[in-house]
């Protein structure tokens, strides 16, 4: 199943799972690690084929208005062109916007 999500906002888990997702920790569970960086006037895909799976993607500070509206109660994606609920199609989904700074973004 192919889901196609237009600059939702930074979506994360809490740390532990980001460290799963980012292949900083003990990887049991079957995540794999996907991110990307969302820019304006672009969108993210990204494919999600088995439950347990997750998706870290950051939002580039030129990204000063998202669409869908970040919404942690009612998260929005796209779906071809119409905006669609994300628990209609992965009931068991989380999205959460995380703010960082410089010093969490940085590699090694």
């Amino acid at each position: 199943m192919k889901f196609s999500l237009l600059t939702l906002g930074a979506l994360a888990f809490s740390a532990q799972q980001a460290s799963l997702v980012r292949g900083e920790g003990d990887n049991t569970s079957g995540q794999q690690a996907k991110d990307g960086v969302c820019n304006p006037n672009s969108s993210l895909s990204f494919n999600i084929t088995r439950a347990g799976e997750s998706v870290l993607f950051t939002c580039s500070e030129t990204v000063s208005n998202l669409d869908p509206a970040f919404s942690d109660t009612i998260p929005e994606m796209y779906e071809g062109n119409s905006k669609v609920r994300i628990l209609e199609f992965l009931p068991g989904a989380t999205l959460q916007k995380v703010e960082t700074t410089g010093e969490s973004r940085s590699s090694g």
